[in-house]
Parts: C-alpha cells; sequence; structure tokens
C-alpha cells in the first residue's frame, strides 16, 4: 500500500506559478518596450522646435541660425581666415601672390 505524498502537487504548483509569473515579467517588458517605441517614432516625426518661423524664400542667415544654431555657427566660421600646413584655407585669393619655386619650374 502506498500512501498519498502531496509534495509533488505543491512542488507541481510552484512550478506552474513560477512559469506564469515568468510569462507576466516577459509580456510587461515587451509591453514597455512598445510603449517606448511608439514614443520615439512620435517624437521623430516632431524633430525639431521652431524658434522662428522660417520659409524657403528667407534670406537671411542670422533668421535661419535661430532654429538651427549649430549649422549657422559652421555658417559663419566659411567666412573666418584659417591656414592649413598646405597653404589651403587662406580666406580668399584677393591680392594674394604664391610664394615662387624656383625648383617647380623647368628651364
Amino acid at each position: 500500500m502506498s500512501a498519498s505524498n502531496p509534495a509533488p502537487e505543491k512542488k507541481r504548483g510552484l512550478l506552474v506559478a513560477l512559469v506564469a509569473g515568468v510569462f507576466v515579467l516577459v509580456a510587461l517588458v515587451a509591453a514597455a518596450l512598445l510603449v517606448n517605441i511608439a514614443e520615439r517614432k512620435q517624437e521623430a516625426k516632431n524633430s525639431t522646435v521652431r524658434l522662428a518661423e522660417v520659409t524657403e524664400n528667407d534670406v537671411d542667415p542670422a533668421k535661419w541660425g535661430t532654429n538651427w544654431p549649430r549649422e549657422f555657427d559652421g555658417y559663419k566660421r566659411t567666412s573666418e581666415p584659417t591656414h592649413t600646413k598646405y597653404g589651403g584655407g587662406t580666406g580668399g585669393a584677393e591680392g594674394v601672390v604664391p610664394p615662387r619655386r624656383p625648383r617647380a619650374t623647368r628651364g
């Protein structure tokens, strides 16, 4: 005669509860991820905050600079004279005479 042991049934119930808890946790993480993705997509549609209303016909760079300051800074730096070790970027060729290099000419 065998005696009925409630321990295996208790372990099985605990295992079922643990598996169900893991599935619930995975479902919550997946739902949070999907909500985060939806929020990021919505933010991407309105990627810039417009501080000044600018149209394609506006030619004033300062007006464009209020909405895009980093690009405006790069635009302003194009007019500054710069020097490189290769001799380029002197800010323009007005009145600049290149140095004479006698070895570079034939004769």
